[in-house]
């Protein structure tokens, strides 16, 4: 829930980090930080990708996890790593979208900067949602968006001035997500009626918009038991390190709905 390392479990939005072996307390981000010499953001970096880390840091940081990430790295050599399928989800938002007949998307999503670090989750959604958006037809841009209010602004004027036939918006970054909707309504768009939205984002969250929201949950307790579940089968059976993906599943809420003939 995407979003970036995340906990297994909890009431609230998941935090991605490394989980400890054998059931014993967690191991924690300040665990592998003072066992690989070094910050705990670094450690935190390395396994979201946010920001770069030279070679050498990263793999004595991976060298330092003795467990199953949620989260998958870049490099996912030697290790055991369990995550939301981040492309199917992408791919799920489209398909919900084009069922409902919008056919001009624009795809809200994290900051420049996640994208041309590479981020694993962010690429993988983008992947996504592209290969879905060709595979019907329809006409899809990609706007990076911080999360600040100017920047949501700035990106939403320019999807309205450049595509103002669009009647859908996939996002995928939890803070655009309150400016998004005041803009809206400010701009007299009205959710669902003239714009329908669906996210990719914990169910926390898109349960407390006004309209609530259609989206694609972060199971965090489905990550947490999977992840003890490969941690067993790897004490028990000796299998190799590998990666496992969750099957996302689209919650439709009421921030979707049938495109307008007229936008058509």
């Amino acid at each position: 829930m995407g979003q970036h390392p995340r906990p297994a479990a909890g009431p609230g939005p998941v935090k991605r980090f490394d989980r400890q072996l054998e059931g014993g307390p967690l191991t924690t981000i300040g665990d592998v930080a003072r066992h690989a010499g070094v910050a705990a953001s670094t450690v935190s970096y390395v396994l979201s990708g946010k920001r770069p880390v030279s070679e050498q840091t990263r793999h004595r940081v991976q060298h330092s996890i003795d467990a199953v990430l949620i989260g998958v790295p870049a490099d996912t050599a030697g290790l055991d790593c369990i995550d939301l399928d981040f492309a199917e989800a992408g791919r799920l938002c489209v398909q919900h979208l084009g069922e409902l007949g919008h056919r001009e998307v624009a795809f809200i999503g994290e900051a420049e900067g996640v994208y041309q670090r590479r981020a694993g989750f962010a690429m993988r959604t983008l992947a996504g949602i592209t290969a879905g958006a060709a595979s019907r037809g329809m006409d899809l841009v990609h706007r990076p968006c911080a999360g600040s209010y100017e920047a949501v602004a700035g990106v939403l004027a320019r999807i309205f001035e450049e595509r103002p036939r669009t009647t859908g918006l996939i996002v995928q970054n939890e803070a655009v997500i309150p400016p998004l909707l005041g803009l809206l309504r400010t701009a007299g768009r009205t959710v669902p009626e003239d714009m329908s939205i669906v996210a990719v984002c914990p169910d926390q969250i898109a349960a407390q918009t006004s309209p609530q929201l259609s989206s694609v949950n972060m199971p965090a307790a489905e990550l947490g038991s999977g992840a003890v579940q490969m941690l067993m089968g790897r004490m028990n059976d000796g299998r190799s390190p590998g990666v496992t993906l969750l099957r996302p599943l689209l919650t439709v809420r009421g921030s979707t709905a049938h495109a307008k003939e007229r936008n058509l």
